[in-house]
């Protein structure tokens, strides 16, 4: 299988797919509520730069880079959901943008835009579009690495600086997302299996350019790993983070075959049909039988034919893209199965492109295959992306509710119900919770413009005034007797098994209960305070 170096696609093409892509990410990104993971994103991006070491130090290491990077963005923008996920829903525009120009490259032109729209209306691309998290920019740094690898490919290797170049963004990639340094591995193999290696055809020019892009990539990739491995020491003594992965059991076949990329076995349905029709077109098989004459065929029509007249000028797609799409996945189950628990969806997130790569081919060959004329094969890819769309819809519309993150997410329901009714001089009090990330404590730090002139009398320690992440807190039977607002707020998980035990530590206090609020995962329940202790 081989691609024509030579064909690009129309100037538009890539920026008009990114921006789309961006819009489709970003539209109702300030529908749902933050969830604890975004939490931990945004209580590093507000507290003091000057602490911000102290707490990677300690933890999240791993997200870093990209804390750093949405510092400046609250400062730039605020600290809305929509601020916060609009970096998230631009990095998936400039990916879908990159998709566009990969997949001209590899392929044809069809291939690229159908795949940069494919990305854009992924499930798990819109769902990371509306993350204030690092998912979405780990798919960027990805695809535009790749890029910038099959262009030294192209050009034979020759020039120092952009291995320089190439080391230190691979380095910089994964201190973005510590798993993006498997990708050099993928850059491997579309070294190893290019037909186009430099600007001479001869076959003495291209052997030597071969070996010679070897060597750079091998330099270039000890660099990279001498210029991470500080950050992989820090991050590998941080480990216990993700303990929790131990009690999740997200190593499921459905999750790797469907959830990782597609969210919903239904739409996982709809897109791996031309995925296997883009790796059918895609390979280079024997023409006899029906399978290849099908192969053939789909070749033909993606671009593929062994007549191309570029075609030993052109670099083979399927390999490094098939690497490119299961080892994420292959890596974190051998590491979960062989080590600790390591596999979760979203850790393979940088690996969508390739499923995107993959089914533009399809699409694209398929159309090709059906169709006679170039009017009637275009009018069937639009039918093909039109599928695409109406099979994620649903998933899509889902995603962008209030209380669509992590099952259930209502911290910015909880504080509304606050907000509403509370009064300065008011006192807010926490439940407890079993893990950090839902804690009721996350809805004074996510919204905390709502409490103004409210008191804390549970706080003990800042997070931002301590090495690590979260507050610390008296627990409510430890301050009850103390209190002495006429009114009292108190945010219980009731999956944690306090909210019983805390009212009754208020009622013999002296406040009597007169109003609960029940949402999804939260209750909000309101005091006031009598004169004869326990009613």
């Amino acid at each position: 299988m081989t691609v024509s170096a030579a064909r690009t696609p129309p100037r538009w093409a890539a920026p008009a797919i990114g921006v789309f892509a961006a819009l489709v990410g970003f539209w109702g990104s300030w529908i749902p509520s933050y969830w604890g993971d975004e939490a931990a994103s945004l209580m590093s991006a507000v507290r003091p730069l000057s602490s911000l070491p102290a707490e990677l130090l300690h933890v999240d290491a791993v997200h870093g880079a990209y804390y750093l990077l949405l510092h400046a963005w609250v400062d730039l923008l605020g600290p809305s959901e929509a601020a916060t996920r609009s970096l998230s829903a631009i990095a998936i525009g400039i990916a879908a943008a990159g998709i566009v120009l990969l997949g001209a490259r590899w392929w044809k032109p069809s291939v690229g835009v159908a795949a940069g729209i494919v990305f854009a209306l992924l499930p798990r691309t819109t769902d990371l579009a509306v993350e204030a998290r690092s998912y979405a920019l780990s798919i960027a740094a990805a695809v535009w690495l790749t890029l910038w690898i099959s262009s030294i490919i192209r050009r034979g290797g020759a020039r120092r600086w952009e291995w320089v170049g190439y080391a230190v963004a691979t380095a910089a990639s994964g201190a973005l997302f510590l798993y993006l340094l498997f990708l050099p591995a993928v850059h491997l193999v579309a070294a190893l299996t290019a037909t186009r290696v430099g600007a001479d055809p001869a076959p003495a020019a291209i052997g030597a350019a071969r070996t010679r892009l070897l060597r750079g990539w091998l330099r270039a990739t000890v660099g990279a790993a001498v210029l991470s491995l500080p950050f992989v020491v820090v991050t590998l003594a941080q480990k216990d983070q993700v303990a929790f992965l131990a009690n999740r059991g997200y190593l499921t076949l459905q999750n790797v075959l469907a959830t990782q990329w597609f969210s919903t076995p239904g739409t996982a349905i709809v897109l791996w049909t031309p995925i296997l029709i883009g790796a059918i077109a895609s390979l280079s098989v024997g023409r006899r039988g029906p399978l290849g004459r099908l192969a053939a065929g789909l070749g033909a029509a993606a671009g593929t034919r062994e007549s191309d007249p570029h075609a030993s000028r052109s670099v083979p797609a399927f390999w490094p893209t098939l690497v490119w799409l299961l080892l994420p996945t292959l890596a974190l189950v051998l590491l979960d199965v062989a080590i600790a628990p390591t596999y979760n969806m979203r850790y393979t997130a940088y690996s969508l492109p390739a499923a995107a790569l993959l089914a533009g081919a399809g699409i694209a060959a398929l159309s090709g295959w059906i169709a006679r004329g170039p009017g009637a094969s275009a009018s069937l890819v639009v039918c093909g992306l039109l599928a695409v769309a109406v099979s994620v819809a649903p998933h899509y519309a889902s995603q962008r509710t209030e209380f669509a993150k992590d099952g259930g997410a209502d911290f910015r329901a909880a504080a509304d119900v606050i907000a509403a009714d509370a009064e300065p001089g008011d006192a807010l009090l926490f439940g407890e919770s079993v893990r950090p990330s839902r804690n009721p404590r996350l809805v004074y730090r996510l919204y905390q413009d709502r409490f103004t002139d409210m008191a804390d009398p549970q706080l003990r320690i800042a997070y931002d005034r301590k090495a690590g992440l979260w507050d610390t807190l008296a627990p409510v039977s430890e301050v009850a007797s103390e209190l002495t607002a006429q009114r009292i707020w108190l945010i219980e998980r009731p999956a944690a098994g306090h909210t019983a035990a805390d009212t009754l530590t208020l009622m013999d206090a002296g406040y009597r209960l007169v109003q609960r609020t029940t949402l999804p995962r939260t209750e909000v329940l309101q005091f006031e305070k009598t004169t004869g202790g326990n009613p």
